[in-house]
Parts: C-alpha cells; sequence; structure tokens
C-alpha cells in the first residue's frame, strides 16, 4: 500500500509540473540587459561581393623594336611591367614571427627557481609513475560499504576537473585555431581564384 501512495504522489507532483510549465520567449525575457522586442539599433548592412573573386591583372607592354633597313626582321619582345604590391610590413611581422619561434625555450619560474621546459617534462616524467602507483592502490582499496561512495566522490571530484581544464584550455584553443585561420587568410589573398 506505501507503493501506491508514492506512485500517486510523484505522479500528481509530474502533473503539476507539467501544467505549469509554460514556454519562455527570448522577446519577452528582458533580464540581464537583453532588451524586449526589436533590437534598439540598426543592423549594419555589408556590400556584396564579387563571385569569383576578381583577380589583378599584370599590365604587359609591347615595345616594338625599330626595323633596319635589309635587316632581319624584327620580333617585338614584351617587357613585364610587375607586380604593385608592398610586402614589406607582411615580411617584417614574419620575421617577427620566425624570431620568436627560434628563440630559446621559455623559461618558467617554479617557486622563484626557473626551470626549463625540459626540466620540467624529466620531472612529470620522473614523478608520473609515483601518482599512477596512487590511484592504482585506491582503485584497489576495499571500504566496505564506503566503496562505492568514495567511487562517486572520486569521478564526481575528476569530472569537475576535467571540466575546467576543459575550460582552461577552450580560450586557449580558440585563440590559435584564430591565429592559423588569418595566416591561411593572408595566404589564400595571395592565391589566384
Amino acid at each position: 500500500m506505501n507503493k501506491y501512495r508514492v506512485l500517486t504522489l510523484v505522479a500528481a507532483s509530474m502533473l503539476i509540473l507539467f501544467l505549469s510549465a509554460r514556454l519562455i520567449y527570448a522577446q519577452t525575457d528582458c533580464g540581464d540587459g537583453l532588451p524586449c522586442g526589436k533590437l534598439p539599433w540598426d543592423l549594419p548592412v555589408l556590400p556584396l561581393l564579387p563571385s569569383p573573386t576578381l583577380m589583378p591583372t599584370i599590365g604587359v607592354t609591347t615595345i616594338p623594336p625599330t626595323q633596319t633597313p635589309g635587316g632581319a626582321t624584327a620580333t617585338p619582345a614584351p617587357t613585364t611591367v610587375g607586380f604593385d604590391i608592398d610586402v614589406s610590413g607582411i615580411n617584417d611581422q614574419f620575421g617577427t614571427l620566425q624570431a620568436l619561434a627560434e628563440a630559446t625555450d621559455p623559461v618558467v619560474e617554479v617557486s622563484g627557481t626557473p626551470v626549463s621546459n625540459t626540466g620540467q617534462l624529466a620531472t612529470l616524467s620522473a614523478n608520473s609513475g609515483t601518482f599512477f602507483g596512487y590511484v592504482r592502490a585506491v582503485s584497489e582499496m576495499d571500504l566496505g560499504g564506503l566503496t562505492p561512495l568514495i567511487g562517486f566522490v572520486t569521478l564526481s571530484f575528476l569530472t569537475v576537473l576535467g571540466v575546467k581544464v576543459v575550460t582552461l584550455l577552450l580560450p586557449i584553443l580558440s585563440a590559435l585555431f584564430g591565429f592559423a585561420r588569418k595566416i591561411i587568410g593572408i595566404v589564400l589573398d595571395f592565391l589566384p581564384f
């Protein structure tokens, strides 16, 4: 009989939850600085780009040679004008990037002591066996009835730690992706399409 009361109580609370639920529209929700209704400013009108992208033309002029009487027939020789693109700023930026890449490894100060990247990796590799030894010892520990609770606490801690690490890494990865996209955009600007 007690099961039926619990089921009835759960069903009644679910029914009340479904009946009280309503749709929330973004236009009526004005909290946190959101505008109500139409945006108070006009959206910018972007110009239409020609497709395919126009290729700059290279001007070639021919200078007709002077014909000497009785000599061989002269053929005109084309002379190229070349590109009138100033790439000195881009060359300077790529030179700076190359100098940064070829610079010495950055030194990280750990507790006031400078440590290089190779030193950090050596420390991590030396201590990784100890860390995984602790993990194996804790996973094989039998705590009786508390074993599932300790496992849940450990799993939830690792989940929170994983989410924090992902939250830290996503802006860094997006910045690297944006940098790579800008470099590809610079290269694509010079390719003829």
